[in-house]
């Protein structure tokens, strides 16, 4: 049936009884299977794909349980050329501090762990762990990494190490080089 209000009032009202236990509200399949249900306390169960145009505020905590292997969250920009500006993706705290972002150009931020700067990565105090390999891609004549050791520092601020983690390769503070091995130069 259609619903076609005439004045600016609630259209349509479910109210439950003052002892309500079982749902409130409940669209089924021609197999009188639920699609969609409402409870007395007002939880939502929806089965199939959820569409929303516009902006969703959730005031409670969010669980994703994916229950098959795939992609449990898929966030996509406005524009398919992947021009988007805007950020993607924000982590906040209560007061609006980001903890986690996706920018529009892919790259993440961690606040206090890692943040991006314009032409690449800078890992600040807390540190950043990658696992596999990292590959620097310059896409201009720039240089590409910088390692700046803090104004007290007395830890060698680079090492590279072997798989048994002894030092192979080693630069201080005050630009002393150790390296183990050949150091060939041209």
């Amino acid at each position: 049936g259609l619903i076609d209000g005439s004045t600016d009032v609630v259209q349509f009202t479910v109210q439950a009884n003052a002892t309500q236990t079982a749902l409130v509200f409940v669209v089924e399949n021609s197999a009188g299977t639920d699609q969609f249900t409402v409870s007395n306390a007002g939880n939502v169960v929806a089965l199939g794909t959820f569409t929303l145009t516009g902006t969703a505020t959730l005031n409670a905590a969010v669980v994703i349980d994916g229950s098959a292997d795939a992609i449990q969250l898929r966030i996509q920009g406005f524009d398919s050329a992947g021009e988007q500006t805007s950020d993607h993706f924000v982590v906040e705290l209560a007061n609006g501090t980001d903890l986690f972002r996706v920018q529009g150009n892919g790259l993440g931020v961690v606040a206090a762990r890692m943040l991006t700067a314009q032409a690449g990565i800078t890992v600040q105090t807390g540190g950043s762990t990658f696992a596999g390999d990292v590959t620097i891609t310059g896409n201009a004549d720039e240089l590409l990494v910088v390692i700046t050791g803090n104004a007290t520092q007395t830890s060698l601020p680079f090492t590279i190490q072997n798989s048994a983690g002894t030092d192979q390769f080693t630069v201080s503070n005050a630009g002393a080089v150790v390296a183990l091995g050949a150091f060939t130069g041209t």
